[in-house]
């Protein structure tokens, strides 16, 4: 009977998220363009984090998970 075999568990498996990612992926260009724009001076008004409450996300990721 033909059943699929798992994968041991005492093996580590180190993998980074960039190196899942094609050189020549969409998500490259995305990531380069937005980290070279200005999104203070491009109307994006939650850029800073407050001083209270817990920290927020990076606008600038935000605009990248968004495309």
């Amino acid at each position: 009977m033909n059943v699929q075999k798992g994968i041991s568990r005492e093996q580590m498996w180190m993998i980074s998220l960039d190196m899942e990612i094609g050189a020549d992926s969409v998500v490259r260009l995305i990531d380069l363009f937005v980290s070279h724009l200005d999104l203070d001076k491009s109307g994006f008004t939650k850029t800073k984090a407050k001083k209270e409450g817990c920290p927020i996300y990076q606008a600038s990721d935000m605009l990248k998970l968004y495309y």
